[in-house]
C-alpha cells in the first residue's frame, strides 16, 4: 500500500469519520462533514481537529506535519497538500486485521465481524481433521 492509498483508505476516514470525495476538499470542510455524519460533534477544526488529525498521521505515519501547516496560511489546507505531504513520511506497519477493526467499528459490530470473518492464527495452522474412509 502506497502513502496515498494509506491517507485515503485509513487516516483520514478514521479522522473525520467520512470517506474522501476530492483532493481539491478542505480538511476543515472534511472535518465538518464528518461532524454532519455524527462522527464527532462540538469539536472545531481549529484546534482540536488539527490536533485529532496530527494524532490520526502518527498512527500511520512516523512523523506528522506541524501544527502550523493546518492553520489558515499553512501550506496543508487542502486533502491534495497533505497527501503531497505524506509522500515524504515513512509508514508505519499496518496492524493485523483484527485490531485494525476494533479500532473502527464499534464493539458491538466487531464481534460480529469477529465470529464471522476473522480466523486465528492458531484456526490457519492447525492440521485438518482426517476424513473418515466410506465402509
Amino acid at each position: 500500500m502506497n502513502n496515498t492509498e494509506r491517507l485515503f483508505l485509513h487516516t483520514l476516514p478514521r479522522w473525520s469519520g467520512v470517506a474522501v470525495i476530492s483532493i481539491a476538499e478542505k480538511l476543515s470542510d472534511m472535518w465538518i462533514r464528518g461532524e454532519g455524519a455524527g462522527h464527532h460533534s462540538g469539536l472545531p477544526y481549529d484546534q482540536d481537529g488539527i490536533d485529532h488529525l496530527r494524532t490520526e498521521i502518527l498512527k500511520d505515519f512516523t512523523s506528522t506535519p506541524s501544527v502550523p501547516a493546518f492553520k489558515p496560511g499553512g501550506p496543508i489546507q487542502t486533502v491534495d497538500d497533505l497527501d503531497s505531504d505524506v509522500q515524504r513520511r515513512t509508514q508505519k506497519p499496518m496492524p493485523p486485521a483484527g485490531k485494525f477493526l476494533s479500532k473502527v467499528l464499534s464493539k458491538e459490530e466487531f464481534a460480529t465481524v469477529k465470529e464471522r470473518w476473522i480466523v486465528t492464527a492458531s484456526e490457519i495452522t492447525s492440521k485438518p481433521k482426517a476424513k473418515k474412509k466410506p465402509d
